[in-house]
């Protein structure tokens, strides 16, 4: 008998989903635990000491823990073989639309290391600029189209919700 037990964690609102979702792939369910932690502490940050004051913060966990177990003698070895594809299948995270900041920090730094090179040796103004010009063309062509993004995005996300889709249907058909 090669019986396996495992504890996942949910949000409250999601426990009977969840159930009925580690069902499908042969666990039965054993038990569920409601962890809620309530913690309140005092911070003081660098304004806090500027204007002599104390935050309060508080952080909560709430969380609820089911446990399961299973027989993987007794259940269709293909379950367990979607149950693993399926935990490790993660939906694509879009890029940021924002500026390059390595470039953008590189470019500020050349203006300032070129803008004090130029006042102490009395250079031109100008000769800075061209610096300020290069590490601009650099900050423009290191930073992707909008457009781009968006098109790897979509072709993720795509091949994602087809995976997805074609794993749930054979889950489906077993």
């Amino acid at each position: 008998m090669s019986e396996e037990i495992k504890s996942f964690k949910v949000h409250p609102d999601y426990e009977s989903e969840e159930i009925n979702y580690r069902q499908r792939f042969g666990w039965e369910f054993v038990s569920t635990q409601e962890i809620y932690n309530k913690d309140t502490h005092l911070e003081r940050g660098i304004s806090d000491i500027i204007l002599d004051t104390t935050t309060s913060v508080t952080e909560t966990t709430h969380y609820v823990k089911l446990t399961f177990k299973r027989d993987r003698s007794k259940i269709n070895p293909r379950l367990v073989e979607i149950e693993e594809e399926l935990e490790h299948l993660s939906p694509p995270v879009r890029s940021s639309y924002g500026c390059d900041w390595v470039a953008g920090l590189v470019g500020a730094g050349g203006f300032l290391l070129c803008g004090i090179i130029a006042a102490a040796l009395n250079n031109s103004a100008i000769y800075a600029m061209g610096w300020v010009a290069v590490l601009i063309g650099v900050f423009i062509r290191r930073k992707k189209r909008t457009s781009d993004i968006e098109s790897e995005y979509y072709e993720a996300k795509k091949a994602y919700d087809e995976k997805l889709e074609q794993l749930m249907r054979e889950l489906d058909s077993i």
